[in-house]
């Protein structure tokens, strides 16, 4: 893979993308958001008092199991609006981008901007069915949809440079 020519592939991220990546990178709220309201509800209606599994106590549950996925649901319906709220604000997110991938570096360039990232720089990489992301810092990544691949082949090579240049094991 050494002296190889730079791979080059892009294209414009859609509000679609940028909302996976968001609900992809929040999905660990959704646990805590249930445990957290089912705990509140069940000692709510419950007191600190544990019971004998009586029919008291399986309704204390399931309305406890019930209020965990409702605040599931708003939680998901918030996160989308936040999205939205967010690709909509920043305007060089709807530029087209351009990636150009060799042996040192990343490179993403919009008709404003140019930045560029050592491999050193990726602190992750998640493989999603349809996109890649790059973790560059704890809640910033690179949002790489496969669509922006020219072919399968363009696809594995990149992940032939994430393979040799991060600890990515596809």
């Amino acid at each position: 893979m050494e002296n190889e020519q730079p791979l080059v592939f892009g294209g414009k991220l859609s509000i679609k993308d940028f909302e996976k990546y968001t609900l992809f990178h929040s999905r660990k709220l959704f646990i805590v958001m249930f445990v957290l309201v089912f705990l509140l509800v069940y000692v709510l209606s419950n007191g600190l008092v544990v019971e004998s599994l009586s029919i008291s106590t399986i309704i204390d549950i399931t309305l406890a199991a019930v209020f965990g996925l409702v605040g599931v649901v708003v939680l998901y319906g918030r996160l989308y609006q936040i999205a939205r709220k967010n690709y909509k604000s920043e305007s060089l997110m709807k530029l087209f981008q351009t990636y150009t991938v060799d042996e040192s570096r990343i490179i993403m360039e919009t008709e404003q901007s140019k930045v560029t990232y050592h491999w050193s720089d990726v602190r992750s990489i998640h493989e999603l069915n349809d996109m890649f992301l790059l973790y560059v810092a704890v809640r910033k990544a690179m949002v790489i949809p496969k669509k922006y691949f020219n072919n399968n082949e363009d696809m594995e090579t990149f992940k032939l440079f994430l393979n040799k240049r991060t600890n990515y094991k596809p």
